[in-house]
């Protein structure tokens, strides 16, 4: 059930979604996960996603939820919330090929 509620909010996210993941880092952490490691990119459609199309997703959608946590920055201050954020943001931007970013944000 959570995976499927994370796959809704993530395949096409209605405004503020990501908003309100980002604003509960358990949640933005439990998506940013999802997102990284499944194979699918909807797997409510009962048919296996070309690995070609799930990428092409987990790129786009990726950078979506950074953009959002970095706009909360101030809930990751806590000292274990903090590394959690940083691998978020890094992520995001090696998912977009910007390696050398993701780097430098760990």
């Amino acid at each position: 059930m959570c995976e499927r509620v994370l796959m809704e909010m993530s395949d096409d996210p209605e405004p503020g979604a990501l908003e309100l993941v980002a604003s509960r880092p358990r949640l933005a952490m439990a998506m940013t996960y999802f997102i990284v490691s499944t194979d699918e990119n909807r797997p409510t459609d009962g048919e296996i996603d070309p690995p070609a199309q799930v990428r092409a997703w987990q790129r786009k959608i990726l950078p979506r939820l950074a953009v959002a946590v970095s706009g909360e920055s101030a809930r990751y201050t806590a000292g274990m919330w903090r590394p959690r954020y940083l691998a978020i943001l890094a992520q995001a931007a090696s998912g977009t090929g910007r390696q050398d970013y993701a780097l430098k944000l760990i």
